[in-house]
């Protein structure tokens, strides 16, 4: 045994830099740091989100009349990313729907959103923006008399987002993009396979927001890029984007249409292997094999969430193919439904195919399977956000 103790009334200290507390804590709790070495006993929250830039809004009522959901005053954001769940109580369906808003000071726009109904069907929210003494309104009509709603929202603005990395997601800004393509963003190539992207682009000088998302992945030489979704407050796109592989990183690239372009960048990290971790709205899931036959690679509890959106790093290592997903899934009581997003393979051709069920060994839990149009030795990861509407 060893017993390590003051010398006199003081701390024992390592290194010189660790100084540990002279008694123990209460059960549970954990040594934390003040950032200058004093450690102390803590209770460590379990359900630290993976991006503080995040928003969650729960249970909204609906009905079938249109009411305002979110709003945000127009001098602190210039857009804003949705991930919407909403329960129709009347029907008992649920649907998960992933869209933007953008506003250019006067008026509120609203993106084509994309999204699934458990039971296949169209009783989803009709969605509109507007706005109403400086502030944007997102608003929403539910599928019935009896609805209700629950968000996940990341909010952008080149004037009030900070840059930084929060877990497996970065946000980053470039202040000057111009006709010529230029790099907006790296990461490195031996780390990161992938990533998904949501672009707010400002033009002062027309007084225009739009904003864009995209998947990227790469094969070690070369990085491929598909660009989706979005709103916009003009009648045209304001850049286009394209990825390569530069040295040790992955570039992702922007030409502007006007000059002078302010980008905010927000993005999710995704590896071949991801760490396992979740909290309440965001999960990382570790890599799971796959073949041909349907797999279970997640699940969630639908006393936890009943709707999701999955960005899905996918590997093939014997023909050197990779790929990255977006998914949709909702559920509600005996109906579990999936929805493919936009998906870009390096191989040109969709790498996974995805289906939805029930675990039979859980009670009440989305069952979420993966299956491969390469065969075996294909691993899928990769990352959730969840709502819990109702």
């Amino acid at each position: 045994d060893l017993n390590i103790e003051p010398a006199g009334a003081g701390k024992v200290k390592l290194y010189d830099t660790y100084t540990f507390p002279s008694s123990d804590g209460s059960s549970g709790q954990a040594l934390v740091t003040d950032g200058s070495g004093t450690l102390s006993f803590d209770t460590v929250a379990t359900t630290v989100s993976d991006d503080t830039l995040a928003i969650v809004r729960n249970n909204k009522n609906l009905n079938a009349s249109a009411r305002t959901i979110d709003s945000f005053n127009t001098t602190f954001n210039d857009s804003a990313w949705y991930m919407m769940v909403h329960n129709d109580l009347v029907n008992e369906v649920v649907s998960t729907q992933c869209f933007a808003v953008s506003t250019n000071g006067s008026d509120g726009f609203l993106g084509a959103n994309r999204g699934i109904e458990s039971a296949g069907g169209t009783n989803v929210p009709t969605l509109t923006a507007d706005v109403s003494n400086t502030m944007v309104r997102v608003r929403a009509a539910g599928s019935s008399a009896d609805c209700i709603t629950s968000f996940y929202k990341i909010p952008l603005s080149s004037a009030n987002t900070a840059d930084a990395t929060r877990g497996n997601t970065v946000t980053t800004s470039n202040t000057d993009v111009d006709s010529s393509s230029e790099s907006i963003d790296t990461f490195a190539h031996a780390t990161f396979r992938g990533a998904k992207y949501f672009i707010s682009i400002d033009n002062d000088s027309k007084t225009e927001v739009d904003t864009i998302e995209a998947l990227v992945v790469h094969d070690g030489s070369d990085a491929y890029i598909t660009s989706y979704g979005g709103s916009r407050t003009g009648s045209n796109e304001l850049v286009t984007l394209s990825a390569a592989i530069s040295g040790d990183n992955v570039v992702v690239s922007a030409a502007g249409l006007e000059t002078n372009l302010n980008l905010t960048i927000h993005k999710i990290l995704i590896k071949d292997n991801m760490t396992a971790e979740s909290n309440a709205n965001q999960k990382a899931f570790a890599a799971v094999t796959v073949s041909s036959t349907a797999t279970a690679v997640d699940t969630f509890d639908l006393d936890d969430a009943n709707g999701a959106v999955y960005y899905i790093v996918s590997k093939n290592a014997s023909e050197s193919s990779f790929a990255i997903s977006e998914v949709l899934c909702a559920a509600a009581p005996g109906l579990a439904a999936v929805a493919d997003g936009p998906q870009v393979s390096t191989k040109g051709t969709p790498l996974i195919e995805f289906s939805a069920g029930f675990d039979t060994a859980t009670e009440n839990s989305f069952e979420l399977f993966a299956s491969s149009t390469a065969g075996g030795s294909t691993t899928v990861t990769g990352y959730r956000i969840s709502a819990l509407a109702g």
